[in-house]
C-alpha cells in the first residue's frame, strides 16, 4: 500500500483496492512515517551510517507521500508550509520542475497550475 501511495496513486483508488477508508490509509501513512523516523534515529545513535543515510533519503518522501521528482519542490517550500503533494504534482506537471523555474515564471502561470488542485463543492 505504501508503494502505491509513493507512486502517486490517487487515494480513492488505493482505498478501493485495499478496501480501507481514506482515514485508515492516512493513519497507516502516518505510522509508517513515525516508524521510519524512529529507525533512522536508532541507526544514527548506533552509528550505522549506511542504514541512516538510506532511510534519511526516504523520510520526507514517506512523510509527504511524494515521488522523488517532486522532492526538491517539497523540500524548498515545506518550511513555510506552502506546498503539499497535490500542489507539487500540479506545479511539476505544468513544467515547473525546480524552484528556479518557479522563480522565473509569472505568477499567473503558477496560479493556473494550482487551479488544478482546487476542489469546488456545489
Amino acid at each position: 500500500m505504501l508503494k502505491d501511495l509513493l507512486n502517486d496513486q490517487p487515494l480513492d483508488n488505493v482505498s478501493r483496492f485495499y478496501g480501507l477508508t481514506v482515514g485508515e490509509i492516512q493513519t497507516f501513512q502516518q505510522r509508517c512515517s513515525v516508524f521510519v523516523c524512529l529507525v533512522t534515529q536508532f541507526a544514527k545513535e548506533l552509528q550505522w551510517w549506511n542504514i541512516y543515510n538510506l532511510l534519511n533519503q526516504y523520510m520526507d518522501r514517506i512523510n509527504f507521500v511524494v515521488q522523488e521528482e517532486l522532492q526538491e519542490l517539497i523540500d524548498s517550500m515545506k518550511e513555510a508550509a506552502l506546498l503539499d503533494a497535490a500542489k507539487a504534482r500540479a506545479i511539476y506537471e505544468s513544467g515547473f520542475t525546480s524552484v528556479w523555474h518557479i522563480s522565473k515564471s509569472k505568477p499567473i502561470a503558477i496560479m493556473k497550475a494550482l487551479q488544478k488542485t482546487l476542489v469546488v463543492k456545489r
